[in-house]
């Protein structure tokens, strides 16, 4: 059974102290660890000046053949004050890349965009992909009252419209903001 291969005590009703392992925000759910070693390990701070969405020109530290890249990225203009990424070869360009060595050479400068963080490896998981640099709206952070967006509608519903940000961010126009006549 599960608690015998965690090792951990767990009964309905009982506080546990958990670990945050990653934030699904599509479908509002937290993914969480009681593991001893994930929960003896210690996070790393992630710098305040890096943002969910940012964009940035990382340099390329190292090259995992078919699996990724390193890059470092600046902190500071003109400083030797950085922080660790990691891009999958999947975020490393638009189409398939055959060869990340060909493509890729150590200290090689290229723009890309921090998609998240890893706490646990003390990383930010970037893309280089041309299409994702160039959205407006990554996450639900980057979206602010006021702001003008272009939207597609997904489905005509009774009281509005449901309507499509991005591929992963929804939204609703009420039926009261979609004229300026009354009803």
């Amino acid at each position: 059974d599960w608690q015998h291969a965690t090792g951990v005590e767990i009964k309905k009703g009982k506080d546990v102290m958990a670990r945050v392992l990653c934030i699904n925000y599509e479908d509002k759910q937290v993914s969480l660890t009681v593991d001893p070693f994930l929960m003896n390990l210690s996070v790393k701070p992630i710098p305040s000046k890096l943002k969910l969405g940012q964009v940035l020109v990382g340099s390329v530290t190292c090259v995992d053949e078919g699996v990724g890249l390193s890059l470092t990225l600046p902190l500071k203009k003109n400083s030797t004050d950085a922080f660790h990424g990691y891009a999958h070869i999947s975020q490393a360009a638009e189409d398939f890349v055959k060869s990340l060595t060909r493509s890729f050479d150590i200290g090689s400068t290229h723009k890309c965009r921090i998609l998240s963080f890893n706490r646990l490896e003390g990383v930010a998981v970037l893309t280089l992909k041309p299409s994702v640099l160039e959205q407006a709206v990554l996450s639900h952070a980057d979206v602010s009252p006021g702001m003008l967006l272009d939207v597609v509608v997904v489905q005509p519903q009774t009281h509005g419209l449901k309507v499509k940000l991005t591929d992963s961010i929804t939204g609703f126009i009420p039926i009261m903001h979609l004229s300026d006549r009354p009803a």
